[in-house]
C-alpha cells in the first residue's frame, strides 16, 4: 500500500512540474517576434546613415563656401556631426567624435567616411565606410553604395553588420529610394520614400528575407521610419508583418507586429 501511495505521489509530481505543451508554444511566438524585432531595426539604422550620406552631399553641393581642401562645415541645423569636406579628393567625412547627441537624441561616434563621384544632378555615387561608428550601443560595418541621379537612387547594402547586445546579425539588400526634397537650403523638410527587398541574418547565422510591401518613409531627422510597411519570413517557420505606424504619431520607435493572428506593440529600441 506504501509502495502504490508512494507510486502516486511520484507521479504527481512528475506530471506538475512538466512543462505543458502551451508553455512550449509560447516560447516559440516569444523567439520569433524577437526575431522580427530584431529584423525589423536592422534594416532602418542602415537606410539612416544613408540618408545622411545624401543629405550631407545635398549640403556640399549646395554650400558655395566650399573652395579650400579640409574646409570643415557646420551648418545651422547640424551642431552633430561635424561635416569635414576634401574638395580636391571630393572625400566627405561625418565625424561624431567620441560621441555626441543629435536633434534625434541619440549619442553616435566614430567616423562615417564618404567618397563621392558625380553629382546629384548628373548622376552621383556615394560610397560609405563606417570606422568604429555607432549608435547608442549599436555598431555598424559593411559596404553601403548610393547610386542616382536627382531624386532617385538605389541604395545597395553588402555584408552589413549590426552588432548590439543581442548578438551580430548582417544586412544583404537592395532599394529603391526617392527622395522628396524640399527648401534647397536645409534638411529638415527633406524625406525619403523607400521600397525593395533584402536578406536578414541573426546570430546565428538564421536567414531571413524582408520585402517592404508599403514604402517606408524616412525623415533626416527620425532615425526610424515614419510609416510603411514590411514583410519578414523564415521558411517553412513564420511570416510577421511589421507595421511601422501603428501609433500615427511622430517619429518615433514604436512598431506593431503580427504573426498569424497575433499582433504585439513592441519597440524597436528594445524597450518593449
Amino acid at each position: 500500500m506504501k509502495k502504490f501511495l508512494l507510486a502516486i505521489c511520484v507521479l504527481a509530481f512528475s506530471v506538475t512540474c512538466e512543462k505543458s505543451p502551451n508553455d512550449s508554444d509560447d516560447q516559440d511566438v516569444n523567439a520569433q517576434f524577437a526575431s522580427a524585432q530584431e529584423a525589423a531595426s536592422a534594416v532602418p539604422i542602415f537606410m539612416e546613415s544613408s540618408m545622411t550620406a545624401f543629405a550631407a552631399t545635398k549640403t556640399v553641393n549646395n554650400l558655395a563656401k566650399i573652395m579650400a581642401p579640409a574646409d570643415t562645415l557646420l551648418p545651422d541645423e547640424w551642431t552633430c556631426p561635424y561635416i569635414i569636406w576634401d574638395k580636391d579628393t571630393r572625400a566627405l567625412v561625418l565625424d561624431y567624435g567620441t560621441g555626441c547627441m543629435g536633434n534625434d537624441e541619440r549619442i553616435r561616434s566614430g567616423k562615417i567616411s564618404i567618397t563621392i563621384s558625380g553629382s546629384l544632378l548628373q548622376g552621383v555615387s556615394i560610397t560609405l565606410d563606417y570606422e568604429n561608428y555607432s549608435v547608442d550601443q549599436t555598431t555598424l560595418s559593411g559596404s553601403v553604395t548610393v547610386t542616382g541621379q536627382g531624386t532617385q537612387m538605389i541604395v545597395t547594402i553588402a555584408g552589413g553588420q549590426v552588432k548590439n547586445e543581442n548578438g551580430t546579425w548582417s544586412v544583404d539588400a537592395t532599394l529603391s529610394v526617392t527622395a522628396v526634397l524640399g527648401d534647397l537650403e536645409t534638411l529638415d523638410d527633406d524625406y525619403y520614400m523607400i521600397e525593395g527587398a533584402g536578406t536578414v541574418k541573426d546570430a546565428e547565422n538564421k536567414s531571413y528575407t524582408f520585402t517592404i510591401t508599403e514604402p517606408l518613409s524616412m525623415s533626416i531627422n527620425c532615425e526610424y521610419p515614419m510609416m510603411g510597411k514590411m514583410e519578414i519570413s523564415v521558411s517553412m517557420a513564420f511570416t510577421a508583418m511589421v507595421d511601422y505606424f501603428p501609433e500615427k504619431g511622430d517619429c518615433d520607435d514604436i512598431v506593431e507586429i503580427t504573426i498569424g493572428k497575433t499582433s504585439r506593440t513592441v519597440h524597436l529600441g528594445g524597450n518593449g
